[in-house]
């Protein structure tokens, strides 16, 4: 498995974290391209090929997005890794100090009618012999979470508790180059995302904050 450095600049990080976000990297810049490339890999990437175990259908880029990131992951300090693609959590490193969940690729149901698709991951302290402990707890105990967003363009959008951080894959270099060290939510904005296909099973606190957001000001 390459340990190439696909991170431009990674002085904003926890330095002990950066072997990780350099695995996460290399596996979201190889699984840009083969998004991007769609049917021309060769791959039906949208098949479908099992279940999870939380009931969900497994396309052939789940599972191939999940092994490429615990393959990678295994060469770093990830000690415990919980996918959503895995039936319980697995030990990557022994030695390992951190305890990794990962959705491999959320969305895939968009493979094929070419909409954004994603990775998301949060990363804990892990608690050595006890797997599932590492992950069930507070999210306040997080020491890092962020997301890699699969798109027109390619983004990989990190917290390690003092700001949020934004690099973009630049595909001339293939290399990820920071461009935004401190995210802010705009106190005003013209667009919302939400899968209003589940506005049924909302509370009416949920349903009530939609409905203002719909009728404007």
């Amino acid at each position: 498995m390459s340990t190439t450095n696909v991170i431009d600049d990674t002085s904003h990080m926890p330095t002990d974290l950066v072997p990780v976000m350099e695995a996460l990297a290399r596996v979201g810049r190889d699984l840009c391209r083969t998004i991007k490339r769609g049917p021309l890999g060769g791959n039906a990437l949208g098949e479908g090929v099992g279940e999870n175990l939380g009931g969900d259908q497994q396309k052939a880029l789940d599972v191939m997005a999940d092994e490429a990131f615990a393959a990678d992951l295994r060469t770093t300090s990830v000690r415990y890794y919980a996918s959503e693609e895995q039936d319980e959590v697995v030990e990557l490193n022994p030695e390992g100090r951190y305890a990794l969940a990962i959705d491999p690729l959320d969305g895939s149901s968009n493979i094929d009618v070419n909409v954004s698709i994603g990775t998301i991951f949060s990363i804990f302290e892990a608690k050595p012999g006890e797997p599932d402990a590492s992950f069930l707890r507070p999210a306040s105990e997080q020491i890092a979470g962020g997301y890699i967003i699969y798109g027109p363009q390619t983004y990989i959008v990190v917290t390690f508790g003092a700001g949020v951080q934004s690099y973009i894959f630049d595909p001339d270099t293939n290399a990820w180059k920071l461009v935004e060290t401190q995210h802010k939510v705009p106190a005003k904005a013209f667009e919302f995302a939400i899968n209003a296909s589940n506005y049924r099973h909302w509370s009416p606190a949920i349903r009530a904050y939609i409905d203002d957001m719909l009728a404007g000001e």
